[in-house]
């Protein structure tokens, strides 16, 4: 009975758990599905930046957006500047880059307002 209730305790606390080390970098994907995942995730970012920007701003959430932007910012930024293994980054093309700065800039730019913030 304790083997039960001790694997259904850590099967939910594993479900719940938010599972970053699964997810590939960016630097390891491909140029059509690394610009698929920066737009997802500056999508959802940029959601929930205007819902914090909706109400009272609260540190503790101000402080998590502003890291969660701040990772994204760093990860475009490695692909950017080919700071990885060039085992992994080939020639880029001149609209991928172009897609990085584009992104790049929006990133930084709600990076630099969430530090404001303080």
């Amino acid at each position: 009975m304790k083997k039960i209730i001790l694997t259904i305790l850590l099967s939910l606390n594993i479900s719940c758990m938010n599972l970053d080390f699964f997810l590939s970098p960016l630097y390891k994907l491909s140029e059509e599905k690394r610009e698929a995942k920066i737009e997802s995730l500056y999508n959802s970012l940029s959601e929930k930046y205007y819902i914090l920007l909706e109400d009272e701003i609260k540190e503790k959430d101000r402080l998590a957006l502003e890291e969660r932007f701040q990772k994204l910012s760093d990860e475009i930024e490695k692909v950017k500047n080919n700071t990885v293994s060039m085992k992994y980054l080939d020639f880029m093309s001149d609209k991928h880059r172009e897609f990085l700065n584009k992104y790049s800039r929006e990133v930084n730019l709600k990076l630099q307002y969430l530090k404001d913030l303080k």
